[in-house]
This record gives C-alpha cells, structure tokens and sequence, in this order.
C-alpha cells in the first residue's frame, strides 16, 4: 500500500524463502534476517544512498529494531554511540511506528495497552515527540472510509488481498476452526490473512 498510495521505497525484512512471496507483494528489496544482521544491512543501504529512513514499521515487536529509532539527540542513543552501536535510520521527522511494542509473546495483548506494560515505550513517545523521531504504539485504523479506500484498490485490481486460508463453520463446536486459526496465527508462519467464515 506504501508503493500504490505514496510511491514509496520499501525494503522488506523476512526469511529467505519468504522473498519472492515478499517481492511479489512490492517490495523493492528484502533483507534476509535469518542470514543477514537486520541493522547493520539497513544502515549500510542508507549509508550507500546518502539518505535516512522515513518510516519503520514493526509488526514483530521485541527490541532488536530500537537502535534504529533512538534520536541522536537522546542522551541514551549517545551511550550507545560511544559503543561503536548503530546509529539511527530515522531522521528526525521521520516515525517508528508497531503493532506489537517493546513484547514477543504474541498471546499478549498488543498496540497502545503495552504502554500500560512497558514505561520504557511511553518515554520514547514523550522523546520522540519532543526532539523526533516520532514512536508510537498503534492499533489498525478501523475508519469505514480507510477500508473503503482498501476495497476500492482491490476492485480495481491495484492491490492483491493475500488469503492463505478460509476457514467454514469456525464457530462451530465440533470442528473448532477458531481453534485451528488461533494454532496457525501462533505459529509465526502465517501469508496473507486467515478468514473465518461465521454461517
């Protein structure tokens, strides 16, 4: 949506044998994490095209993507500087935006409840509004005239809606098909969407 909407440059980060699926979805370039140091390959492409990130969006959650954030100007980011450690990939009107937050278990809740959780997320907010990048913890937008623009993108055919799954009767006792979605959502392995079909 990044590419169709904004006509942005997207590097994507999944497993090798995720890449063709990944391209085929826009990206303009993948980097490996399963054979390539994520930020180290990220801050090389911005050193080689003289330019910093505009946006990074985690929907993974953890702390391996943080340093990328963290604002030069952050008395945090200079100790971690004079470590030889990353520096950032924003400039500073640039934004950090996930799904997820600082957590990796994926049975917890995630989005703006983690700053209830995690104090440490609420600070970089603060920062990030203060001296930027922007941080933020968000939960999807469910506006009607978002969606609407989505399905207007799908009709025309512009963009592809990836099902891996549709799964009948899922309220269903006997069958448990919500059983089966929750076993493939935690699996980590999941491509495109999972539908449940409620008859």
């Amino acid at each position: 949506m990044a590419k169709l909407l904004y006509d942005c440059h997207v590097t994507a980060i999944c497993s090798d044998k995720n890449a063709d699926y990944v391209k085929g979805l826009g990206a303009d370039e993948v980097i490996d994490y399963s054979s390539q140091p994520v930020l180290q390959t990220l801050n090389n492409q911005k050193t080689l095209v003289k330019k910093d990130y505009d946006l990074i969006v985690d929907c993974v959650g953890g702390m391996e993507l943080i340093p990328s954030y963290v604002s030069p100007y952050h008395l945090f980011s200079l100790l971690l500087l004079t470590h030889g450690s990353q520096t950032q990939l924003l400039h500073t009107s640039g934004a950090y935006i996930t799904i997820v937050g600082d957590k990796n278990d994926i049975k917890s809740l995630g989005g703006p409840f983690t700053y209830l959780t995690t104090p440490s997320q609420i600070i970089r907010y603060i920062k990030g509004c203060i001296w930027g990048p922007r941080y933020a913890c968000v939960s999807f937008y469910t506006k009607s005239s978002l969606l609407q623009q989505v399905v207007g993108l799908a009709e025309r055919g512009d963009l592809k809606i990836e099902i891996q799954e549709v799964i009948k009767d899922a309220l269903n006792e006997e069958i448990e098909g919500w059983k089966k979605a929750l076993d493939l959502m935690e699996s980590k392995r999941v491509r495109g969407k999972i539908v449940l079909e409620i008859l």
